[in-house]
């Protein structure tokens, strides 16, 4: 059984509008939905913004499901300089860009209990996210990308162009966002795979913007074709 945790509401009412015999659960004041999602046995939820949200989120998924593994969708804002609104991330490696313990001598974004500063995804998992991406574009009418590169998360909604270049050039992160290395931590402490695929609102490194709202529903519609395509896998 595959975990499914959705950054956005209206993300996790699409799927639902998918799923066949759903089961829902409220764990927590968490609303987990339980069913088949084309032709997997999946469990979807909404984590909530920030990392605690996140974290708290995904060990209730995994203390209360037979799940085998994870997968985290949602926005995230652009940093690499090529990335631009509608483009996708599929992370490399999740890093928290606002830990910082560098006074003791640790490097930033170090979390207390793991070696690296990298949080690494499973590989099989992410090269399978990458190449349904790749098979959603050759059907795509529209023009987008998809990039492998590190994701910053932090419990702040980055916007200045001087915060988002010095996240990019600390980090060598391509995007940035507030939820997918919690994910990250509770999956890895819990040993259980994981991969996290992210859609670009906006590129505050470049001062590419799109309008949010108009954004979304591209975003939501982008993100349910490539988990439809990499759960038919």
């Amino acid at each position: 059984m595959i975990g499914i945790i959705v950054a956005m509401e209206a993300e996790m009412e699409t799927f639902s509008a998918k799923i066949q015999r759903c089961m829902e659960f409220v764990i927590k004041g968490r609303k987990f939905q339980q069913g088949i999602l084309f032709g997997k046995e999946v469990v979807l939820v909404v984590c909530g913004i920030g990392k605690v949200n996140a974290a708290i989120t995904t060990q209730l998924l995994i203390s209360n499901f037979a799940v085998e593994k994870i997968i985290h969708t949602g926005v995230a804002g652009g940093l690499a300089s090529e990335l631009l609104p509608g483009d996708v991330v599929v992370a490399t490696a999740l890093v928290q860009h606002d830990f910082d313990t560098s006074a003791f001598g640790d490097p930033k974004g170090l979390v207390a209990g793991f070696d690296s500063v990298d949080m690494l995804p499973d590989t099989q998992l992410s090269a399978e996210l990458y190449n349904a991406c790749q098979k959603v574009i050759s059907s795509d009418n529209e023009k987008w990308k998809v990039l492998q590169g590190r994701i910053a998360t932090g419990d702040q909604f980055i916007a200045s162009k001087e915060k988002s270049l010095s996240i990019r050039d600390n980090f060598n992160a391509a995007a940035c966002e507030m939820e997918g290395a919690a994910v990250a931590q509770a999956a890895l402490i819990n040993q259980l795979p994981f991969a996290v695929l992210r859609a670009i609102s906006d590129n505050a490194s470049t001062g590419a913007k799109s309008d949010y709202q108009e954004f979304r529903a591209k975003a939501i519609e982008r993100t349910v074709k490539i988990i439809e395509s990499f759960l038919s896998i």
